[in-house]
């Protein structure tokens, strides 16, 4: 082009043209410029748009009702490995991060997705995962300093981007609970600490402190295993608690707080709707009274409570002291509950249970009992309904108030064999339901065939219920090959011993009416029997004909199988339909009658599959 020669009115249109031309002469020198020049702001944004891998990385998401740690949902640990100026963007930036989980075998594993600036934050810490080799954190009290070098970027996070934390985790030593619990926890919803025992755990007052600079106004989830300290926090929205003991969590003749103090935590969670306490027997606290001497905690709000106390073990060297009844009763005569709370009381001895049954904070008696048992069959892991082995559950409920209290005890056997009998034993039991007002109107009844020894003569439970109407019971087909079993998986007989087995170990005996002996369960009218064999309807025909020439006849009778009967069994079970007014037959694959399911009269917290967890198991 000719410079000389431009004409006047064709010059806005060549300064554009120019201003074009810097422009493209801009963008292709940006686009030559490196990329780690850019701004740390434009990198931070680069790296929000990262995808997640799809890679299962074993996440810890403790599912605890309504509450769960979130998993994280993208991972941007590779862009830590380029370079140390992607490492400083990528863990300083508050813009990437939702999780941060030092499981990892990096020193800081960031799983993280794009969130705006002041989002929500989860924290989950595992000290294994980030203590130097050289560093014992339980038994040097100078680990402190090491620990906050080495985890400096860690505890920079939680001082600067605390009040973003959501969900907290973290299993760590004690000595470090205070460091990583400084920050306000003002937006905290969910919170899991297991401080792990240490030879220098703090006594005296140091044992009650605060957590998260006492600011928890939005904590709604708690849970403290291995319980050596007590908060200090008032928790005005706290509606889940877990308070776990546990062996070895504090040295041994080293209580660290009293009975009082922990009745005062429960004191500050006024909105508390559930709270599970496990193996908090063991820790002995001090000055546990014999009777009320404190103003009782109103906890009015709650629906579930449980208490679980360490099994009794005098197998292997494990003579542990019973520590579980001073506890247990202190707790349950300073507690107000809800007329409508669902309580689960384990594990107790046969002995301890008439004083329990007297403590429990409920004025009318229940309708409905379900005896339970650990399936000797089942090898020895905890069922779904977590009853242990050697033990039996009395569950009580009251349908019209959707009430309930489930109490399991442990009967004598391997783990516990103080030379009592399993005689005496239910005898003991038998006492304690006759003497308690909360089982003085009980009309209904089922029992699992794994709890017919509780039924057996003599001492048979039944005649601990006068007033029962209705029976559900499944019966063991024999009871002889059940012991054989119980033999193999537990060596607790020989074969000598069960030659010398009661012959009259068949539950239907309690039932049937003899001429020296009143009338067991006067008022029984309907009866659900499961799991006939030929022998055991032979009885079903005694105890049939003998109660109705006493008087008190059976006049609803439905029989049921686990299996197809044989031929003879089945003909023997029809003769029964002209002894009773209603009867019923329920072939194998069949439907129990809709008001013999024990399902119907549990409280919704009970039946519920979404309640359950490792505190709270199924009342079945």
């Amino acid at each position: 082009m000719n410079l000389g020669h431009i004409d006047p009115s064709t010059s806005e249109t060549i300064e554009m043209t120019l201003l074009q031309a810097v422009a493209a002469l801009r963008r292709l020198r940006n686009s030559r410029r490196p990329v780690n020049k850019l701004p740390s702001e434009i990198l931070s944004h680069i790296f929000s748009f990262v995808h997640h891998s799809g890679d299962n990385l074993d996440n810890i998401s403790y599912q605890f009702g309504l509450h769960t740690i979130r998993e994280p949902v993208a991972l941007l640990v590779p862009l830590l490995s380029v370079c140390s100026r992607w490492r400083s963007i990528v863990t300083t930036s508050s813009l990437l991060w939702s999780t941060i989980d030092n499981r990892s075998i990096l020193d800081l594993a960031i799983s993280s997705k794009y969130r705006p600036v002041n989002g929500p934050l989860d924290v989950h810490i595992v000290d294994n995962f980030f203590r130097p080799a050289h560093v014992d954190y339980d038994r040097d009290p100078q680990a402190l300093p090491v620990f906050l070098e080495h985890n400096s970027t860690l505890m920079k996070v939680l001082q600067n981007e605390g009040h973003r934390i959501r969900d907290f985790f973290a299993e760590i030593p004690t000595v470090l609970l205070p460091a990583l619990t400084d920050f306000p926890g003002e937006s905290l919803r969910a919170c899991e600490l297991w401080p792990s025992p240490s030879e220098h755990a703090p006594d005296g007052t140091g044992a009650i402190r605060p957590l998260f600079n006492a600011c928890t106004p939005n904590l709604r989830a708690l849970v403290i295993g291995n319980l050596v300290f007590i908060p200090s926090n008032h928790f005005p929205s706290l509606t889940h608690l877990i308070l776990a003991g546990g062996v070895g969590s504090i040295p041994p003749g080293r209580s660290l707080f009293t009975f009082m103090d922990f009745m005062l935590l429960l004191s500050r969670c006024p909105k508390l709707q559930v709270l599970h306490l496990s193996d908090i027997d063991v820790i002995a606290l001090q000055e546990l009274p014999d009777d009320r001497i404190l103003v009782p905690v109103n906890l009015q709000c709650l629906r579930k409570f449980s208490n679980e106390e360490v099994l009794l073990d005098q197998t292997g060297g494990h003579h542990l002291p019973y520590l579980g009844p001073q506890f247990r009763r202190a707790l349950l005569t300073h507690l107000e509950l809800s007329p409508d709370c669902v309580v689960w009381l384990a594990t107790i001895l046969p002995d301890d249970l008439e004083g329990t049954l007297h403590c429990l904070p409920f004025d009318n008696s229940f309708t409905s009992v379900y005896l339970g048992a650990h399936d000797p069959r089942q090898p020895k892991t905890r069922a779904l309904n977590a009853i242990e082995p050697e033990c039996f559950s009395i569950m009580a409920t009251d349908p019209p108030r959707q009430r309930g209290v489930r109490i399991d005890f442990q009967m004598p056997g391997r783990c516990y064999s103080t030379g009592l009998t399993t005689e005496l034993a239910r005898a003991r039991v038998l006492d304690a339901i006759r003497s308690a007002p909360l089982l003085s109107e009980v009309r209904e009844l089922w029992v699992v065939p794994a709890a017919n020894t509780l039924l057996s003569e003599p001492d048979s439970l039944l005649a601990g219920f006068p007033n029962l109407t209705t029976l559900v019971l499944g019966l063991m087909p024999d009871p002889l090959a059940l012991v054989r079993v119980v033999t193999a998986i537990n060596g607790t007989e020989t074969d000598s011993e069960l030659m010398h087995m009661p012959a009259d170990w068949e539950p239907l005996l309690a039932l049937e009416v003899h001429d020296d002996l009143a009338i067991p369960c006067p008022r029984l009218r309907t009866v659900c029997v499961y799991g006939l064999t030929e022998r055991q309807a032979m009885l079903l025909y005694s105890v049939v004909l003998s109660r109705g020439e006493a008087g008190c006849p059976i006049r609803r009778l439905v029989v049921g199988f686990y299996e197809p009967p044989e031929d003879n069994v089945l003909d023997l079970v029809e003769g029964l339909c002209g002894l009773v007014e209603d009867f019923t037959l329920i072939r194998h694959g069949e439907q129990c009658p809709d008001d013999l399911l024990w399902v119907h009269r549990l409280p919704p917290v009970c039946c519920d599959s979404s309640e359950h967890n490792a505190y709270w198991p199924a009342w079945m």
